[in-house]
């Protein structure tokens, strides 16, 4: 059988889903050929949506199945043909499969995401409006479309493919809320730098949405480790590492709150609060100064499952500590 027609020039293919949003029509070009042709006709736009995927999960391992079968037998064509013209088209065939299965892989997780309470828990905190990318129009879509394709087709690490896959939905949910560029500094991360923001974010308390390390640098060279032990290293030579890689800066930050500002952190999350607060609308203010994302950082933050460590603890101790002479206080979240 011959692979998915990745040109799309198949007119009755090209019909059925010339209204199917991008990122779900490399799946529905497989749904295509693996469905009986009989059956292809029901799968129009208005039944391709993240509500039919969430309904028909087991439909990603029927294609990784069909593909992985498709894999083996381009796999064993090179070994039954001695022609070298027919070796190359089956190497292209075989990358095209591999890319495919990487894809559907992606977009299994996100449905695996939503199922899970990533959205309810997702805080946007304090991040930065992106206002050069506030204009989605027809063109930046197709990018953004574009530049997830290619980047979910690659051969990922697990990690960077749990990142896209939060993309997705994330973008399916609120259109627009996952900027191009930060689409692309996924693509580009590596999984050092990754893996060492992750002990930075891990070892923070997150104020209002925003993680903060009010540790001073003396109190850094302590040795972190991620959940499995297969990451470790001093966090002090990580936030420097951070620092030169744009993800973190060491600054003040002014809170203004109308509300108490929840405080997670290892052990509970925690209530600050001024000594004079009324529920009357009043603003209030608090500056915090230590290592803090950038607006790079708190994108990929907003991506990432907080896994709070002993030091979170520390900075809880720290703000308790610098929060006795003033008018703010923590109290217990009930």
């Amino acid at each position: 059988m011959k692979l998915p027609d990745i040109s799309e020039k198949n007119k009755e293919l090209a019909e059925l889903s010339k209204n199917i949003s991008p990122i779900l029509k490399p799946i529905f070009i497989l749904m295509y050929r693996f469905l009986p042709k009989s059956m292809t006709k029901e799968y129009t736009s208005k039944y391709i949506d993240w509500t039919f995927l969430q309904k028909n999960r087991e439909m990603f391992d029927k294609m990784l199945d069909e593909l992985q079968t498709q894999f083996m037998s381009e796999l064993q064509s090179i070994s039954d043909n001695s022609n070298l013209l027919s070796e190359i088209n089956t190497q292209k065939n075989l990358e095209v499969i591999e890319h495919y299965q990487n894809y559907v892989s992606v977009l299994k997780q996100a449905v695996l995401t939503t199922e899970s309470n990533f959205l309810d828990n997702n805080t946007f905190g304090r991040a930065e409006n992106h206002d050069d990318d506030s204009i989605f129009n027809e063109e930046t879509s197709s990018l953004w479309y574009d530049l997830f394709q290619r980047t979910a087709m690659r051969r990922n690490e697990k990690w960077r493919n749990e990142l896209l896959a939060k993309c997705v939905v994330l973008e399916n949910q609120i259109p627009n809320s996952i900027s191009i560029k930060t689409l692309w500094d996924i693509g580009m991360l590596d999984t050092i730098t990754f893996n060492a923001f992750a002990m930075f974010l891990d070892s923070c308390i997150v104020v209002d949405g925003y993680p903060v390390m009010l540790l001073d640098e003396s109190q850094l060279h302590v040795q972190v480790h991620d959940e499995s032990k297969t990451f470790q290293g001093v966090l002090g030579e990580f936030i420097n590492l951070l620092i030169d890689e744009g993800l973190i800066q060491r600054r003040s930050e002014l809170f203004r709150y109308t509300k108490p500002l929840e405080v997670e952190s290892c052990e509970e999350t925690k209530l600050l609060i001024h000594g004079l607060y009324q529920d009357d609308g009043m603003i209030y203010r608090l500056e915090l100064e230590g290592f803090m994302c950038t607006r790079f950082g708190q994108d990929i933050k907003r991506l990432y499952d907080v896994k709070f460590n002993f030091l979170s603890v520390e900075n809880l101790k720290e703000l308790e500590y610098m929060l006795q002479d003033s008018d703010v206080s923590l109290v217990d979240f009930n």
